[in-house]
């Protein structure tokens, strides 16, 4: 009898690490396949400039400026519902504006503009889920200060 209880044992532990494996196996996959970031770039043009550009660093426009920017997905498989919030350095980060673009397959690019802001530092935050997608840094700059 005591030599049955320990083979089933061996037998219940051999089924436990066999369902582990499997569902480690799932877990990983799920990570790899199932959650595909959305990644893109952003650029930015102003109204002297016939394209958008591509900006390393933390771009400075002068308060004066109209921009235009854009960031566009590299690949979308499906269709997203993209936060997109404008925040500005105080403080702490504080929400200057806030609205939700939809993003397909065959839309994947968001539009936006900077304009009418106030001197100091902002962040263009791109989110879906509460997942933060992408994120750009930028100046607003006087040069007319007295």
């Amino acid at each position: 009898m005591l030599h049955r209880n320990r083979r089933n044992n061996i037998m219940i532990k051999g089924i436990i690490n066999k369902i582990q494996i499997f569902f480690f196996i799932a877990l990983i996959s799920i990570s790899i396949f199932g959650c595909k970031k959305q990644k893109g770039e952003f650029a930015f043009k102003s109204y002297l400039d016939e394209t958008y550009k591509k900006m390393s660093g933390i771009p400075e426009f002068n308060i004066r400026e109209k921009i235009n920017w854009v960031y566009i997905f590299n690949q979308v498989n499906d269709i997203h519902n993209i936060n997109v919030v404008l925040l500005m350095k105080e403080a702490i980060w504080v929400d200057v504006n806030t609205r939700t673009e939809k993003i397909t397959p065959m839309n994947k690019i968001i539009y936006g503009e900077i304009k009418n802001l106030e001197q100091g530092k902002y962040r263009i935050l791109l989110s879906e889920g509460g997942r933060v997608i992408d994120k750009k840094e930028f100046i607003i700059y006087n040069t007319d200060e007295e």
